[in-house]
C-alpha cells in the first residue's frame, strides 16, 4: 500500500492507494480537520476499487486530492474573501446614506431584538424541517441517459447531472458493443475539437474521476471499470434513451 499526506491550514488529506483481490487496484481518500493538539477522525470522502492498473489508480487518486485541496482550502478562502469585501462595502454605503440617522437606526434595532427574544426562547431548531431533494422513481433495473443526455439515471432513481464531456463519454459507451469504449475513442469523444487537439490520457483519467466522485456524493458508485491496456466497461445494464 502506498500513502500520500499533504497538510494545509488546518486540513489533513490522506490518499492510500493499494492493490485489491483478482488485480485490481484501488485507491482511498481521507479527510481530517486539525483539533487541540492533533487532527480529528478521517472521514472518508472518495474512492474508485475498479481500477486494473496501479499508475492510473495513482494518476485518478491525485487528481482527485488536489482538486479536493483546491475546492476546500483555495476556493474556500477566496470565496470568503470576496463575501468579507461585499458585505465591507455594503456596510459603508448604508453608513453613508444614513449618515446622522444611525441613532435612530440604533434603537430601533434594540427594540426589535426585544420583541423577537420571547420567542427565541420557545422556538425549537429542532422542529424546523428542510426540503430534501426527491429521487426520480426508477423506470428501469439499468442505468439511463435521460433529458438530452446531461441526466444519468441509476437503477434506484439517483439523478447525476452531466458535464457536456461527461455527457458525450457515456453516449458513446452506452451505445458501443457491451458497453466498452477504448482509450483512444474515448479521449476523441471527449475532446472539444477531436480532429485537432483529442483529449490526452491524463486529461480522460480527471475527467472520470470527478464522474465517479459525482456519483459518490450522491450515494451511488459508477460501475465503470478500466480495462488495462484497453480502455473502459460498464459493466452494469446501461440503456440510451432516445434523445
Amino acid at each position: 500500500m502506498t500513502t500520500f499526506i499533504t497538510i494545509q491550514d488546518g486540513l489533513r488529506l490522506t490518499l492510500q492507494v493499494c492493490i485489491m483481490g483478482r488485480a485490481l487496484y484501488a485507491w482511498y481518500l481521507f479527510t481530517a480537520r486539525s483539533c487541540g493538539d492533533g487532527f480529528g477522525p478521517d472521514q472518508l470522502v472518495a474512492r474508485n476499487s475498479r481500477l486494473a492498473d496501479e499508475t492510473e489508480a495513482r494518476a485518478e487518486g491525485m487528481a482527485v486530492l488536489l482538486e479536493k485541496r483546491r475546492a476546500a482550502i483555495g476556493g474556500g478562502l477566496l470565496q470568503r474573501s470576496q463575501e468579507t469585501q461585499d458585505c465591507r462595502s455594503a456596510v459603508l454605503e448604508l453608513v453613508q446614506k444614513l449618515g446622522g440617522r444611525l441613532d435612530e437606526l440604533a434603537e430601533a434595532v434594540s427594540a426589535l431584538r426585544r420583541q423577537v427574544a420571547p420567542l427565541q426562547s420557545v422556538l425549537n431548531p429542532s422542529s424546523l424541517t428542510m426540503e430534501v431533494p426527491v429521487p426520480i422513481p426508477p423506470t428501469s433495473d439499468a442505468w439511463q441517459l435521460l433529458r438530452g443526455g446531461f441526466v444519468l439515471i441509476s437503477p434506484t432513481g439517483v439523478s447525476i447531472p452531466l458535464s457536456e464531456a461527461e455527457r458525450r463519454f457515456l453516449c458513446e459507451l452506452f451505445a458501443g458493443p457491451s458497453s466498452y469504449l477504448s482509450y483512444e475513442q474515448a479521449c476523441l469523444v471527449t475532446a472539444k475539437e477531436p480532429a485537432r487537439s483529442p483529449r490526452t490520457r491524463s486529461s480522460l483519467v480527471v475527467l472520470l474521476a470527478r464522474l465517479r466522485e459525482k456519483c459518490l456524493s450522491r450515494g451511488v458508485q459508477l460501475p465503470l471499470r478500466s480495462i488495462r491496456g484497453r480502455g473502459y466497461c460498464f459493466i452494469a445494464a446501461a440503456v440510451r434513451a432516445s434523445f
